[in-house]
Order: structure tokens, then sequence, then C-alpha cells
């Protein structure tokens, strides 16, 4: 069985979406765990409507925290697979069947990912050439959205992704926690998720800031928890791209608070929790 786990807040159209588009997949062994953050029940009523054709654990959450709520699902989730579905995307009628067939045909993979799409020009921006991804290669082509991997006991660090101080890199960190060196992935890149294009990416330095500073935190845990040290010169490489930004692009702002997010964020960053 496949557990999707979705923690949401401040959306409910887009929650509409994501159940229709759950509903009519062709792959049924699976189970939607809603974690709602939200002040208002309009969920909890829109999940009833769905009670008879889906299997839905609605779950209400007072704290606040991507990590944390996503943390509450896992707990709560049954399936062998999981798997984090934003809050504001959709699947295509066929991925959890494509899905469920890889990992039953391949029994030593750990993780599967698929390719996303715009949900608004059907224009792919997460695909890979590569059928198969190391380690290595997540952060490039993996985000919460479009991974899906075998349970295990780890667990979302809370201190990292949104409504956290160190604003971004928990779903590579989960990863990171999960895959050994040896460890491949595989992508489908004929196997679709829909989401929005993030399109306010050099505008919103406030999120540039907080991401920069995830990114960073991100690499001290590899580099100095996990004492992959190797990770420390694409930590360095990421740093020189974010100058090379600030020098070259016309987005200065926008690279500058990245490249100082990510400086202050491997500093600052408490590896003991």
């Amino acid at each position: 069985m496949i557990s999707l786990i979705t923690a949401t807040y401040g959306r409910t159209e887009e929650v509409r979406t994501l159940l229709g588009s759950l509903a009519r997949q062709s792959y049924k062994d699976f189970e939607f765990i809603l974690v709602d953050q939200n002040p208002h029940f309009i969920l909890r009523e829109m999940v009833a409507e769905y009670a008879s054709r889906l299997m839905i654990q609605y779950i209400r959450s007072e704290a606040k925290g991507l990590s944390l709520n996503r943390n509450i699902g896992l707990d709560y989730s049954r399936g062998e697979i999981v798997a984090f579905p934003d809050d504001d995307c959709f699947y295509e009628e066929d991925v959890l069947e494509k899905i469920i067939d890889v990992f039953q045909r391949q029994k030593d993979i750990v993780l599967v990912a698929t390719a996303v799409k715009d949900a608004f020009d059907g224009r792919v921006w997460k695909g890979s050439e590569r059928e198969l991804i190391s380690r290595n290669k997540t952060l490039r082509y993996c985000f919460s959205n479009n991974i899906f991997v075998r349970k295990t006991e780890a667990r979302f660090d809370v201190r990292l992704g949104v409504g956290a101080y160190w604003g971004s890199g928990e779903e590579s960190d989960y990863l990171w926690e999960i895959l050994d060196e040896k460890d491949v992935g595989i992508f489908l890149r004929d196997t679709y998720i829909n989401h929005p294009y993030i399109a306010d990416v050099f505008v919103n330095i406030p999120k540039a800031y907080a991401y920069g500073l995830g990114f960073g935190a991100l690499f001290k845990k590899e580099v100095v928890g996990r004492k992959h040290y190797a990770f420390l010169f694409r930590f360095i490489y990421y740093v020189l791209r974010s100058v090379g930004g600030c020098l070259l692009s016309r987005h200065t702002k926008y690279y500058y608070y990245t490249l100082r997010g990510r400086i202050m964020g491997f500093v600052t960053f408490p590896v003991s929790m």
C-alpha cells in the first residue's frame, strides 16, 4: 500500500483538485492522510465528500510547520511506500500504477521520482535525462512532490522546511538520511505530477534568504553530522554560483540574500538537536 501525506495550510480549492485526481487513480491500494493546520473546518467537510471513494485519514493539527506535520502523517501511515504531495499539486491518473510497478519489480529500489509539469501550461520543469538517480543527484532531481520512498523509521528534521527558521532542505535531508552512498533511485521520465511553476523565485527576497538558510543547514548536517566531507566541496560550489549571480545577473538582490542565507545557515545550524 502507498501512503500519501499532505500537510496543508491556507489552501482549500487546491486540495479539492488534489482529492479529485486521487479519486481517479487507476491504482487503488493507497491511503491519503491530510494533516490540516487551518483554523477553519472547510477541509474536514471536503474530505467527508470523498470518504466513499478514497481511504482517507483526516488529522487536525494545532502546530505549524511543514516538516513537523509531515512527521505526524508518517506516524499515522500504514503503507510500505510513502509520498508527500503538496496541497497545490495533482496527480495524473496513472502515476500510482507506474510507481508501484517499479517498486514491485525492483525490490532493492528505495526511491522512485517522477517528472513534474506546470499545472497551468503543461511545461515540464522538473525532469531528467537519467533513469537512475545516485544519492549525489537527488538535490537536482528530487523535491517533496515527486518522490516516493520505501517507508523507514526516518523522519523529517523539524528545524528545516517551510515554517521553520532554516526554511528549506527538509526533503533532501530526509532522502539523505534514508539513502546509503551505494543506493540509487529510479526517475520515471514519462510519469508526471502537476504543480505550479515557482514563478516568484527572483522577487521573493525573504523566501530567498530563508531557503538559503535551509540550504546551508542541509550541508552543515551532511558534512558535520553525517561526516560526508566531500559534500563540503559541493557546498562551496553552490556558494560560488551565488557569488557569480551577484556579479553577473540582473537579479543581484536575490543572489545576494541567497548567498548570505547559505553562509549563515551553514555557520549557525546546530547539528545536534
